[in-house]
């Protein structure tokens, strides 16, 4: 039914280009879809924040803060926002 009304989805195949480029097929494309269409996840400086904040947080919190509770990080963060 979803193939014979045109609502099947697919998957496409992406390669990645220079931030925020990619290509889908033969186009070249800013890929709005994703949550990087700034480019901003290659720009040094994150790339730079992103290393050190691993190297002295670790690579992942385990569980929601709900869980596991918030990290001085967190609360540093929310409080100059």
């Amino acid at each position: 039914a979803l193939r014979e009304a045109g609502l099947l989805r697919h998957l496409r195949r992406v390669v990645p280009g220079p931030p925020p480029l990619v290509r889908v097929e033969d186009r070249e494309l800013v890929n709005f879809s994703s949550n990087d269409y700034l480019g901003l996840s290659h720009h040094p400086v994150v790339v730079e924040a992103a290393r050190d904040a691993t190297n002295r947080l670790g690579a992942g919190a385990s569980a929601s803060r709900l869980i596991c509770g918030s990290l001085p990080v967190h609360v540093d963060l929310e409080e100059r926002l």
